[in-house]
Parts: structure tokens; C-alpha cells; sequence
């Protein structure tokens, strides 16, 4: 089975993407939100990866989506309430691709 896992730079989605990886195998996806986050979120995206390459032991593709454009039109044409709603189904578009 194979699992696509939304990881960010936080510690609970990776916990769950280390889980689903014990029962198949998994495609990581991340949204870049630049320029509204700073390089240190994506320092500690790539030092995520990198740990749960050494916690797995399997190979996986990860996958950094440019999302800080998309995330920049939603807020701009948006009630602000719907933002994080919006993002998330984009996100979630992207990783059905």
C-alpha cells in the first residue's frame, strides 16, 4: 500500500508519516510557503527528512511544492476566516496529482 503523507516542519505530521511507513510505503509532499515563512522552517523541513530517512530505512520521494504564490492570491481574494480551509484543499490538489 502507499500512503501520500502532507509533512510540514512541525512534529506531529512526520510522527504520523513514520507510522503509515510501517504498513506500506509513503510519498512525502511539503508546501514551500515562501515568503511567508523564512529559510529556517524549510532548515527544519530538510532536517525532518533527513531524520525519518535514517528512522525508515526505505527510500521515499519527497516532493516541495511552491505554494507561497498560491497561498499569496488566496488571502488576497478571501475572507481571512477561509484561508486555512482553502490552503489545505490546495495542498491536498497537489498531492492528488
Amino acid at each position: 500500500m502507499k500512503f501520500v503523507c502532507l509533512v510540514s516542519s512541525g512534529i506531529d505530521s512526520p510522527v504520523a508519516a513514520y507510522l503509515m511507513a510501517r504498513y506500506g510505503d509513503i510519498v512525502v509532499v511539503h508546501a514551500d510557503n515562501r515568503p511567508f515563512i523564512d529559510e529556517r522552517e524549510m532548515e527544519n523541513f530538510r532536517t525532518i527528512i533527513q531524520q525519518l530517512r535514517n528512522c525508515i530505512k526505505k527510500r521515499f520521494t519527497v516532493y516541495i511544492i511552491q505554494h507561497g504564490k498560491i497561498l499569496s492570491a488566496i488571502k488576497d481574494s478571501c475572507k481571512e476566516n477561509y484561508t486555512c480551509i482553502l490552503c489545505k484543499r490546495m495542498i491536498l490538489k497537489y498531492a492528488s496529482l
